[in-house]
Formats: C-alpha cells, structure tokens, sequence
C-alpha cells in the first residue's frame, strides 16, 4: 500500500518536472515556430488551396 503510493507521487512529481521543462522549452521555441508559420503558413495554405481547387 505504501510502496504504491510513493510510486504515485513519484510519477506526479516526475509529470509536474517534465511539465515544467515541456513549458520552458516551448516558450524558448515559440519565437522561432512563429516566425516559421508566418514565412511558411502563407506558402502551404496556397499550396493546398490551389491543390483542391486544381483536384476534381
């Protein structure tokens, strides 16, 4: 009952770290992922609608 427990609150407390690192290292990426969406987004967008559009 014991063991079980303390493995529970291990895992939580490995999920709330990895959390925590999973946060940080988006809002260091974020930057870059928006600067790609906004030179790329526009391209891809042109890409699939003109794809549909020439598609039967």
């Amino acid at each position: 009952m014991l063991g079980t427990s303390r493995r529970s609150v291990r895992r939580l407390w490995l999920l709330r770290v990895l959390s925590r690192v999973l946060v940080r290292v988006l809002l260091r990426l974020l930057p870059r992922v928006l600067l790609l969406v906004w030179c790329v987004g526009p391209a891809l967008l042109v890409r699939s609608v003109g794809g549909m559009a020439g598609s039967p």
